[in-house]
């Protein structure tokens, strides 16, 4: 998993965070500690998760933690992109107004496919 900071131009002050790796429960417990300090400046993160070969609900959580993570903190999660496993995963667990997949009821955070 990468960091980076974007240009104000791009995103504000977020912390972009691309991954590329699975996001399973061998890895949830190392990434949570990184995207939760990504969100320390209160500006939110943009997550790319276009390299992300796999997704478990260990992964789900993280990713659900982070965005409810994000709101409280005054800032919020944006997928910038998803993988194909990513993107089906998420379609098929209903999460699309959770995670602000595009053209889910009620959504929050922005996704770009």
């Amino acid at each position: 998993m990468s960091r980076r900071k974007t240009s104000p131009d791009e995103a504000g002050d977020a912390t972009t965070v691309r991954i590329d790796q699975d996001m399973t429960i061998y890895t949830a417990a190392a990434m949570k500690e990184r995207l939760l300090t990504s969100l320390k400046n209160g500006s939110g993160v943009t997550l790319d998760l276009s390299g992300v070969p796999e997704i478990d609900t260990a992964g789900i959580q993280l990713l659900l933690l982070t965005a409810r993570e994000a709101e409280r903190t005054g800032g919020r999660m944006t997928i910038d992109a998803m993988s194909p496993m990513v993107g089906e995963t998420l379609r098929f667990l209903n999460l699309g107004a959770a995670l602000g997949i595009a053209g889910s009821a009620e959504s929050t955070t922005e996704v770009r496919p």
